[in-house]
């Protein structure tokens, strides 16, 4: 969750760097242009007067830096450079070709530093393909993690989340919370992984530290995204309320969950094989890949109803469909480098999650760039 933090770190040290260059530049031309026109100025010029004419220049110096800025001649070329790759993301909200390049640029970047530097797989075969597949998954655990920022920083920019779906929001948390509970148990539970070598003969599970990471993240922001939708609607829910339809969903959805568990519990032998958690977990995956696939159709049914993508932020899809192509790429490259195609069944959220990712972007992309292109695009 810290990696994934990252590139955001990055850019508001980034926009701070070049907000407080603006600030000092802007302040020291008005004070040279006050100096010089001083002997100008009529004797009957009040300092109220002066003080109301300076306002404008104040509020334009300390201007947010969240919001997008041009690069200013005063700068050095390096920072302006470094200023508008890393900041791409979090302020482009149309998504052209030239910040698309570079927003995605930057996340290469990032992802590549954090596979060079953080841990490899160990279970992976020669000498140098542990480090090509943690480029791999560090990248796309990058894009994936970044997509969950540039919504939050728009309504954190906006001051409202009007645009958004709110069962969208529901759904998402629900579903990042199956897919955590997956991958913790892949990764950590020793009982979850001797039932999966049984089942895959002899096979360990293909789930990466950057697949544990990206879960617990993306969990921690959709549910930011939540409140945010909570907090700018008066700290209440009463003109957002989440449909029947979800409502329902989620309450089958649980109670199957608590039902599987009590026949595991109850009716659980000694050699697995009528019931068992790695089962159960697989029950989950389903769930989550259905839950997906449910959670992009308000919000696409909502751009349709209002004729724009105004409110949705596009950086997001962009960044979910360049997450989803490595992913599925790791997973096959991988399972080649092994000799072991199981492990595309075998983790069949990761494969999932990629697919429905990509299916679901390229609709948000005909609305944004073909359907809608003068309503936020």
């Amino acid at each position: 969750a810290v990696a994934g933090s990252l590139l955001t770190f990055l850019t508001l040290i980034c926009c701070n760097q070049s907000n407080l260059i603006g600030s000092i530049g802007s302040m020291s031309m008005e004070i040279a242009s006050m100096s010089d026109e001083a002997p100008l100025l009529e004797a009957s010029f009040s300092s109220k007067q002066q003080s109301e004419s300076e306002k404008p220049l104040q509020i334009a110096s300390y201007s947010s830096c969240l919001q997008p800025s041009v690069p200013r001649n005063d700068e050095p070329y390096s920072l302006q450079w470094i200023y508008a790759l890393f900041s791409t993301i979090v302020s482009d909200e149309h998504g052209d070709a030239h910040n698309v390049c570079r927003g995605i640029f930057s996340i290469l970047i990032v992802g590549t530093l954090l596979g060079l530097f953080l841990p490899k797989s160990s279970h992976l075969n020669g000498q140098w393909y542990p480090l090509i597949s943690s480029i791999l998954g560090y990248t796309y655990f990058c894009c994936w993690s970044a997509s969950f920022y540039p919504q939050l920083l728009q309504n954190y920019r906006r001051k409202s989340t009007e645009g958004l779906s709110i069962d969208f929001c529901v759904l998402q948390v629900f579903g990042c919370a199956c897919y955590a509970s997956l991958n913790l148990a892949l990764a950590w539970s020793n009982t979850i992984q001797e039932l999966y070598r049984e089942r895959h003969q002899g096979s360990t599970s293909l789930v990466e530290p950057n697949d544990v990471a990206f879960s617990i993240h993306s969990l921690l922001l959709s549910m930011i995204w939540l409140w945010q939708v909570w907090y700018y609607n008066g700290c209440n829910f009463r003109n957002r309320a989440v449909s029947r339809l979800t409502i329902i969903l989620l309450s089958v959805i649980v109670a199957t969950f608590l039902v599987y568990a009590v026949m595991i519990a109850t009716c659980h032998k000694e050699d697995g094989t009528l019931l068992n958690w790695l089962d159960f977990l697989y029950v989950v995956t389903g769930f989550k890949i259905g839950i997906i696939l449910v959670s992009y159709l308000p919000q696409a049914v909502l751009n349709s109803r209002l004729g724009s993508t105004e409110g949705w932020n596009i950086w997001g899809i962009l960044l979910d469909f360049t997450g989803g192509v490595l992913s599925i790429l790791q997973l096959f490259l991988d399972s080649w480098n092994q000799q072991d195609w199981t492990g595309i069944t075998g983790d069949a959220a990761k494969f999932g999650l990629g697919l429905v990712s990509i299916a679901f972007d390229m609709v948000f992309f005909v609305q944004h760039y073909i359907l809608y292109p003068k309503h936020g695009g």
